[in-house]
């Protein structure tokens, strides 16, 4: 299976280094951003131009691109000579799930890859802790052979998967659950930085709102120690919104 492998966080992230090496029988491709992108969502350089160069870490040589995660595995894909099997975005530091994800250049990283039809995940663990990589990786190498077989059996529509592992010990992790996305949204506040010359500010660290998380959502099941997949879709139309659209007269044709 050729696999392609990246992140938000450059070829230096140990968390890249742990999926790679969770796959040494496969055919393995490394490309990330040449700085940390974390939070870059899905930018993707336009009018500046591009710029890549091989570079090696703990022995494994991969390339580094300019910009941003989805430039790297835009790049990556289109000068590829043979198609990719399937795209590994991650291991991230920091979880992305729920409304995170559209923060997230690490789940951008697997949409662009979706995109292309490529079968992808992005995986994202709480903190840098070398068991929490290790229980993230063994957890790829089980489920990704899987899922690529399953998918060659019965093909679906593009889509691609956001796994969060919990904040906890590997040891204390009850399971896996199969979520929908959560909607709780960040506490976000802004703390006052001034100099000299101006008054600024930075967007400090917030908790997601836990009223707002409910059962069922990926939030929900890492607060309770349990490894969270959501099948994310490329296609953002909101049904109820076209009813309701469609009930406000005056438009011709259906959608659906």
């Amino acid at each position: 299976m050729r696999i392609l492998f990246s992140n938000d966080d450059g070829l230096e992230a140990p968390g890249l280094w742990h999926a790679w090496s969770a796959f040494p029988e496969h055919d393995r491709t490394l490309v990330a951003p040449m700085k940390n992108q974390s939070g870059a969502s899905h930018a993707f350089t336009l009018h500046d131009v591009l710029y890549a160069e091989q570079r090696e870490n703990r022995g494994v040589k991969g390339l580094a691109v300019s910009g941003y995660p989805a430039d790297a595995v835009k790049f990556a894909i289109s000068k590829a000579e043979q198609p990719y099997d399937f795209m590994i975005s991650g291991i991230n530091i920091g979880e992305n799930g729920g409304v995170a994800q559209f923060y997230s250049g690490t789940v951008a990283a697997a949409r662009e890859a979706a995109l292309w039809g490529i079968p992808a995940v992005s995986i994202s663990i709480w903190w840098g802790r070398p068991e929490s990589y290790e229980a993230a990786a063994a957890f790829l190498s089980e489920w990704v052979p899987r899922w690529a077989a399953q998918l060659k059996e019965k093909p679906l529509r593009p889509f691609f998967l956001n796994v969060n592992l919990p904040n906890c010990p590997p040891e204390e992790i009850l399971g896996i659950r199969l979520c929908r996305q959560s909607q709780a949204m960040f506490e976000d506040d802004y703390l006052p930085v001034s100099d000299d010359l101006s008054q600024g500010y930075r967007l400090c660290d917030a908790w997601k709102d836990r009223e707002g998380i409910v059962e069922g959502t990926d939030d929900h099941a890492t607060i309770h120690k349990y490894i969270s997949i959501v099948p994310l879709s490329l296609d953002n139309t909101f049904d109820t919104g076209l009813n309701w659209l469609e009930s406000c007269g005056g438009f011709e044709g259906n959608p659906k």
